[in-house]
């Protein structure tokens, strides 16, 4: 499957990347949803973030999904190249690293790419793979509905299989960090050696877990079907704190300095300090934009830049202060998939969106759209998107595709 199947005429025929003029900041939703400010929302400052690669599920371990400035394209969207990954089930959200893209199928082809050119480097037959791959130096990760599996990032070929933990495509991604592998299976936290696949450490967590760890030098944190929030050692699994929550959490954790955030499925988002697992803040989200008007959004993917809170819900995307959980914007024109996600960089937020465009890069601070990407066949857009190295990667249907 390395031959383009779709071309490259046939691409720009179906997307127009037009600019959209900045839209100024209100008290209530636009009549197009774009954006909403609000002035009780504090100054924007983000953390400058260091990492100019997409390593996993939301960029860095710690899944914040913010990446550095130079990892993010200059000036408006344009196409540069689409690779062809052909499937009948979908995709998940490619990983980035050294001017190389993977990416995998639902179906058994685990492929990588020039970040450049677009060039097909490698494919590779994998069995049923799940959930987001990650990399790190030269070796990926790919979970599968029977194992997990490490292969050389250069050739594609495989250096160590880990039978015995079964997944599925709704599975939380792995996370790898501390030259260890941290993944959910079944009812129970796992570390395996990122150098053969050993396992390190086993932890029960009690009920399952789709909610994809966040892993620093100190921590590893995990949540799920449970309700709680937990703290363990990267060393040994020893559990450091846990916090209960009122809900289970399937979205992914994500830390960012001292704090931690996590999500329920009552619609609530928390700020825990991230050495003791203490609330700091909770944010309950407005009902969807819906005739399901009594239940809150549920948020499915938490992103942060130090200075906002970005929230990908089931019918919105809302901004949200990290001091104190105040809300700064929300667009409701956000429209994400099963692996569908924000990414932020210098500034702005990148997220898929319905109605009038599929991409839409919004101001950070403002929460106003500053750029349209539009399609007139959205399933080539809707996994992603991934930011890294001076592009904007997204998989779907049957290729990758990069913009910068």
């Amino acid at each position: 499957m390395t031959d383009e199947s779709v071309s490259r005429r046939r691409l720009l025929a179906a997307l127009a990347v037009p600019s959209a003029a900045g839209l100024a900041g209100c008290t209530d939703l636009l009549d197009d949803g774009t954006a909403a400010t609000t002035s009780s929302c504090p100054p924007y400052d983000p953390v400058a973030p260091s990492t100019t690669a997409w390593r996993g599920h939301l960029g860095p371990p710690t899944n914040t999904g913010a990446v550095a400035g130079g990892a993010v394209p200059q000036g408006e969207l344009t196409f540069d190249w689409e690779a062809s990954l052909p499937t009948h089930t979908g995709h998940h959200v490619p990983v980035v690293v050294d001017g190389t893209v993977y990416a995998h199928d639902l179906d058994d082809d685990l492929a990588a790419f020039d970040a450049a050119t677009g060039e097909t480097l490698w494919v590779t037959d994998v069995a049923d793979p799940v959930a987001d791959p990650a990399v790190v130096g030269d070796t990926l990760v790919v979970t599968t509905r029977a194992d997990v599996r490490a292969y050389e990032t250069g050739t594609g070929d495989r250096r160590w299989t880990h039978d015995g933990l079964e997944g599925s495509w709704s599975d939380a991604s792995p996370t790898v960090a501390n030259d260890t592998v941290y993944l959910q299976r079944g009812i129970a936290t796992h570390a395996l050696a990122l150098a053969d696949g050993s396992r390190r450490w086993r932890v029960p967590t009690g009920l399952a877990s789709k909610s994809t760890p966040a892993v620093t030098a100190d921590a590893v944190y995990v949540a799920g079907d449970d309700t709680y929030v937990r703290a363990l050692s990267p060393a040994d699994g020893s559990e450091r704190w846990r916090t209960k929550t009122a809900a289970r959490v399937d979205c992914n954790l994500s830390v960012v300095g001292d704090t931690l955030l996590a999500g329920t499925d009552a619609g609530v988002v928390l700020a825990l300090d991230a050495a003791t697992g203490a609330e700091r803040w909770r944010h309950e989200l407005a009902p969807r934009d819906s005739d399901d008007r009594d239940r809150p959004a549920r948020p499915e993917t938490l992103a942060t830049d130090g200075s906002r809170v970005y929230v990908a819900t089931d019918g919105y995307l809302v901004a949200l202060a990290m001091t104190d959980g105040t809300p700064c914007w929300r667009a409701r024109s956000y429209q994400g998939g099963y692996a569908s996600g924000v990414a932020v960089g210098a500034g702005h937020v990148y997220a898929p969106t319905g109605q009038d465009a599929h991409l839409s890069v919004f101001d950070a601070a403002t929460g106003d759209r500053v750029q349209a990407v539009r399609s007139e066949q959205a399933e080539h857009l809707d996994i992603g998107p991934s930011l890294a190295e001076g592009g904007l990667y997204l998989a779907g249907r049957d290729a990758v595709v990069r913009f910068s």
